[in-house]
């Protein structure tokens, strides 16, 4: 907390943004009061506090604040994994945040070039007015008021002594790190960010050019937790096996692995045309189907029969290109038993996975074997004609699309079955059993 000589009298600098939300993520409890009370005093009428990573960020979700104020060090979850979650989130990545913490710069600098750094950083304790100053100017930009940045509105003021003290450090910071102070590198670990096209709980996926073979990638970017226990690193690193392992036309396939001072990435195939969930409903067709359970079919026939479990089918791990081609990818939560990984998984292992298309039997301490890959491939085709939202319990293809052939919706239920013991046995027989149901259909 700032000493008790830099505190002032406030007059409500911030009145004019008190009806916006400002959300605070802050362990302490001395400076999560404070800073509630700084912002409160200096106009804010909402400002909501957590003292939970997790807690914070499932309130950011819930609650879209217009800035984020957020430490690094917290319980349950890291700052540096909110950036990247609400970065990559197409509804929140407009969420201003202003970091709170210490961070090497050359780690601020490297989010940033990723697209999941803050907007601001602070070290504490901090100079409350300038804090203040560049909360407002955050404040503004999220409610599309034009504004200044601070820089230009303080730069023909006489600074006051604290101001003075605050630039020095600032430019024996840009002195001690390597490159021009706020200019990012040309590129991440020899490819240049393109765009965000993917994210979740295993890391954010970038569209990125790898310059030393001039072609377009996917990079999956899985940033490095100094308290981590080792448990999500050990998953990346996992399916950077498994999927270097895999050779087969159906499985994306892995260029690269490497890491930085901070992160660790995979380089894979860039598929065009996104994934299953990316298409219009126009697109979900007889054909279609048909090339999916073809192709992505094939590939789990391929990984099954070396003894991996996917664990994770859904539609957006199916991925498309232009040229046609079906594969599958996100192998990072798969249960493999190669010569490099003989460990069995734990209870909480056995139940990662997305809800909607893991098989019954997973949430009662089931197994994951080759029948609840079949449930999800089961799944993961009914909700191609579910529309925007899945539907639950439910409906069968014959009653969502009656134009379907009637045969593809019994096979369907079949892989769905509630007991594994009435599904298909393997995946080549369901994949067999399902094209003999669309064999026939007109295209």
């Amino acid at each position: 907390m700032p000493p008790p000589s830099s505190r002032r009298e406030r007059t409500g600098a911030l009145v004019e943004q008190s009806g916006a939300l400002v959300t605070i993520i802050e362990d302490d409890p001395d400076f999560g009061g404070y800073l509630e009370e700084l912002l409160q005093d200096s106009g804010l009428a909402n400002v909501r506090l957590y003292d939970d990573g997790l807690e914070g960020l499932r309130a950011c979700l819930r609650d879209v604040p217009n800035v984020l104020v957020l430490d690094l060090n917290l319980p349950s979850m890291r700052g540096e994994e909110i950036c990247r979650l609400l970065r990559s989130s197409p509804m929140h990545r407009a969420i201003r945040i202003l970091v709170c913490s210490d961070m090497p710069e050359a780690q601020k600098r490297e989010m940033e070039l990723l697209n999941i750094g803050a907007d601001v950083y602070f070290e504490k304790p901090f100079i409350e007015e300038r804090f203040i100053e560049d909360l407002e100017h955050l404040l503004r930009k999220s409610r599309g008021i034009a504004t200044e940045t601070p820089e230009e509105e303080t730069q023909n003021r006489a600074p006051g002594a604290e101001e003075v003290a605050w630039r020095e450090s600032q430019e024996t910071f840009a002195r001690e790190y390597s490159g021009p102070r706020g200019t990012p590198p040309p590129n991440f670990s020899g490819y240049s960010i393109l765009e965000v096209i993917g994210g979740g709980a295993m890391g954010t996926v970038y569209k990125a050019r790898d310059e030393a073979h001039d072609r377009l990638v996917a990079l999956k970017v899985f940033l490095r937790n100094p308290h981590d226990k080792g448990d999500s690193f050990e998953r990346f690193q996992r399916e950077a096996v498994i999927m270097g392992e895999l050779r087969h036309p159906n499985v994306l396939a892995v260029y690269e692995t490497g890491h930085t001072g901070f992160t660790y990435y995979i380089s894979m195939e860039y598929m065009d045309r996104g994934s299953l969930i990316d298409l219009p409903d126009s697109q979900i067709t007889i054909d279609l189907c048909r090339r999916v359970v073809q192709q992505a079919g094939e590939a789990l026939i391929h990984i099954h029969e070396r003894g991996i479990i996917h664990r994770d089918i859904k539609p957006g791990n199916i991925l498309l290109s232009s040229d046609g081609a079906i594969k599958i990818g996100d192998f990072g939560i798969s249960r493999v038993r190669l010569g490099i990984d003989q460990r069995e998984f734990t209870s909480q292992e056995m139940l990662m996975g997305t809800r909607i298309y893991m098989a019954p039997e997973l949430f009662i301490g089931g197994k994951a074997d080759e029948t609840t890959d079949i449930y999800a491939f089961g799944r993961t085709m009914l909700r191609l004609f579910e529309g925007a939202t899945p539907e639950l319990p439910t409906r069968p293809l014959k009653v969502l699309r009656p134009d379907m052939p009637p045969a593809f919706s019994d096979a369907l239920e079949k892989c769905m079955a509630i007991d594994p013991r009435n599904r298909f046995a393997t995946m080549r027989e369901t994949r067999a059993a399902l094209l003999a149901a669309l064999g026939d259909a007109e295209s």
